[in-house]
């Protein structure tokens, strides 16, 4: 959703004018492919290795550890990029502006993003850990709930 709004709102001209060429796109991209497309990828891996490796994930204060520097690392990314997208478009709608000037308005806006590029790095460190420990275990586990457990369907072909 977030994405699709900030996308309808960078259609509109005056807003286009601004933005386009600008960091803004770049927070764009980020807000719909990470923060969307990994998000669900990580769900996905969060339910299906377990079923895999038959194994509960080790520590759910990793999980959350994960999952918030992730979450506050893009969230981030995403507005420090918009906000500097926003300030260089204005500096290049200027043209008696040399074009440093309008990329010297963006470093505040890159070393948040810097920033923010070390807090998803530590988070995907905290999943690699995560997934690490679990392929490593020696010991069956069998604190899965009857629901949750991997059963596969066999199919008899000899039938047909």
């Amino acid at each position: 959703t977030a994405v699709s709004l900030q996308g309808m709102y960078t259609a509109l001209v005056k807003v286009n004018r601004v933005t386009h060429f600008t960091q803004w796109t770049i927070a764009h991209s980020h807000m719909g492919l990470y923060a969307f497309v990994t998000f669900v990828i990580f769900g996905a891996m969060y339910y299906i290795f377990p079923r895999i490796t038959g194994y509960q994930w080790p520590s759910r204060v990793l999980i959350a550890w994960h999952f918030w520097l992730v979450v506050i690392g893009i969230a981030l990314y995403v507005t420090a990029l918009s906000f500097g997208g926003v300030f260089q478009g204005l500096a290049l709608e200027r043209g008696a502006l040399p074009f440093s000037a309008t990329v010297e308005v963006t470093i505040p806006y890159l070393w948040l993003r810097t920033a923010a590029g070390v807090l998803l790095v530590a988070g995907h460190l905290v999943f690699a850990y995560l997934c690490l420990a679990m392929v490593r275990r020696r010991e069956a586990d069998t604190t899965f709930p009857a629901w949750q457990r991997f059963v596969p369907i066999m199919v008899d072909t000899s039938a047909h």
